[in-house]
Order: C-alpha cells, then structure tokens, then sequence
C-alpha cells in the first residue's frame, strides 16, 4: 500500500496532523512532499474550514477550501439540500457559520426555544463546551415537537496534548436520554456522507483513494463501509493494541514516515 498505487488522499486532521496544538512531524512532513491531491476532514464541529484552512497553510499544506470538509459544514450542507433552513444549535463557530454561510438560520439561545416560542425544523448538535442544562433542555423540546435531530458526530473523545477529552458523542448522548430518541442522522464518519462528499470533490472512486485516519472506528470502519483503502496512524487516538486482526484493505502504521519506509 504505497502513494503511488492511489490517485487521491482522504485525510483526517485531528490525531494525523496535530494533537491539540502540536503538530505530527513525522506525517506531516510525507503529506507535504506527495503529489497527490486531498481533501482534508474532521469529526470537529467547532471550527470553520476558514480557519483549517488558515491553519493547514500554516503548516505548508497548501489546498483550496473546498478540499476542507468538516461535520459542520457537511450537516449544513445536508440541511441546505433538503430545505431546511431553521435550526436550533447546540455547538460552537464550526456549525453556527457554516449554516449562516448556506443561508440556514440559526439559534443558540435557549431562550429562545424555551421562552420565546421559537421551533425549529432542526435541532444540529455537536461539541459545545458551553454546554448548559437549558440548552438540552431546550434541544429536548424542539426535538418532541418534532424538529430533526442531527449530530454532526458521536465521537466519544478527541486528542488533546495532554490526552483524551469528551467529544461531541457525549453531548449527544445527553440530549437522546432526554429527548427519549437517537438522532434522525449523524453526519460525521464512520457514516457515509463526508466520505462521499469527499470523493465528489476529488472526482474519483472509492478504490482510487486511500483513507488517511487515527481513529479505527470512525476513520478505518467507514472507509471500509465504502470499499475505500484505509491506513491507520498511531499517532491519535487507537493504539495498537485496540485494532482488529485481519482487516481487508487496511494498513496500519506507526505513522506516516514509517509507511514510506516500509516494503514495497
């Protein structure tokens, strides 16, 4: 499993490129030097492509904007292409710009739903470090009143400098026990949407891409759901003691120096 065998790269940010503030040398400095084009995704709903964008350029990778996909954005995008475009938000900047851009609107205060008689068409949740019990409160009530229920991820954890900390899947995980439902869509991998949103954008098949990740079960899993080539990084958030033995089309490494170091 070598560059040269792929037309096209799908890569995760997140536990690939940096952890928290830190950058990944070691694949770095291989994403840099492959001629390859690539689309760059993240389960992170809290920032803008705007702002990967400014942060992968800092780091010598140079893409346009439509080669950043974040849940986010992909959750605004799905709203977009079905008509919905009234939502109530649990999460930060990542979603709440992404829909202003597409032309969604958008609440974040609880107020608004709880004491102003606001009703979404959709309640979009991901990460929110401001997370309050009014805002489940009032995401739990636009949802039994019948607004959608959209997670941008269920991720339980992301990678920080100093370790694991709790992901938009526990945020999600509170608003289902109180809203008594799962959520209608989750837009984020292991699911099908950024993926396929990703091959759209590179304008290739899923057997001529190769799936750049750090986590197994979002990254490795939905690529494979896909038929997509995966090569699992050690570098985030799986160990190596935590992957499957045996898994059709995929490789792991310990990071990305050490792939283009190995046999042929």
């Amino acid at each position: 499993m070598k560059p040269s065998r792929y037309r096209a790269l799908l890569v995760d940010m997140d536990g690939v490129l940096w952890r928290g503030q830190e950058p990944i040398e070691e694949n770095l400095k291989v994403l840099r030097a492959l001629d390859l084009p690539m689309v760059f995704l993240t389960n992170n709903s809290t920032t803008t492509r705007a702002r990967y964008l400014e942060r992968l350029r800092a780091l010598g990778l140079e893409v346009p904007e439509t080669h950043v996909l974040t849940s986010g954005y992909a959750a605004a995008l799905w709203l977009k292409r079905r008509g919905i475009l009234k939502t109530f938000v649990i999460g930060e900047e990542g979603i709440t710009q992404e829909l202003e851009l597409l032309g969604i609107r958008y609440e974040t205060d609880p107020d608004a739903v709880l004491q102003r008689g606001y009703q979404p068409e959709a309640v979009v949740v991901g990460l929110d470090r401001r997370l309050s019990y009014a805002k489940l409160w009032a995401g739990q009530r636009s949802i039994q009143k019948g607004a959608l229920f959209v997670a941008t991820n269920t991720d339980a954890t992301y990678p920080t400098e100093t370790g694991p900390a709790p992901g938009a899947g526990a945020v999600v995980s509170a608003l289902q026990t109180a809203a008594g439902r799962e959520p209608h869509i989750v837009i984020g991998k292991p699911q099908p949407q950024m993926f396929r949103l990703a091959l759209e954008i590179l304008k290739v098949e899923p057997e001529q891409a190769l799936m750049i990740g750090d986590r197994w079960d979002t990254d490795i899993v939905g690529a494979r759901r896909l038929k997509i080539p995966a090569l699992l990084v050690l570098t985030g958030v799986t160990s190596a003691d935590e992957v499957p033995s045996g898994t059709e089309g995929v490789t792991v490494v310990q990071n990305l120096s050490r792939w283009l170091q190995g046999p042929a």
